[in-house]
């Protein structure tokens, strides 16, 4: 699909990623790392005999439900932002690359919300003590 565009679109397919990369760390990186501890911490209470109340189902669907929330912030950022987003990374409205990375980013922003699910599962995993399964499934969905 790459290899049939031309320089101005190949040129918007990269800033746009870089783009969204670097906005999206602002919000993946802190809740990859809350996710890990809070499932983990969870699992942990688990196996406590004095603890009669198992909160991890309430973590996992707590960690679920804020990754939806964000990815949802995030897809809206990268809509409703993208002539902002666009203009901070070089690319205006004259430019050539313009369009076709707008069409992108906003086509790319539908994503957003089940990249960042993923994310979190994949954390909620490892929270677990389960790095194996995430890993299998990622091979899996690229094959």
């Amino acid at each position: 699909y790459l290899s049939t565009m031309d320089a101005n679109a190949l040129g918007a397919v990269g800033v746009v990623r870089a783009s969204q990369n670097s906005v999206s760390k602002l919000y993946n990186s802190p809740l990859s790392k809350t996710t890990i501890s809070l499932i983990a911490s969870a699992s942990g209470e688990r196996d406590d005999p004095k603890d009669h109340e198992d909160h991890l189902p309430t973590a996992i669907s707590s960690s679920l439900a804020l990754a939806l929330l964000m990815g949802s912030i995030q897809a809206f950022v990268f809509v409703v932002g993208a002539k902002h987003i666009l203009g901070a990374s070089g690319i205006h409205a004259s430019s050539a690359m313009y369009l076709p990375a707008m069409s992108f980013m906003r086509a790319r922003a539908l994503s957003a919300p089940t990249s960042t699910i993923w994310l979190v599962a994949t954390n909620i995993f490892r929270g677990l003590g389960d790095a194996t399964t995430p890993m299998v499934c990622s091979i899996l969905f690229n094959v």
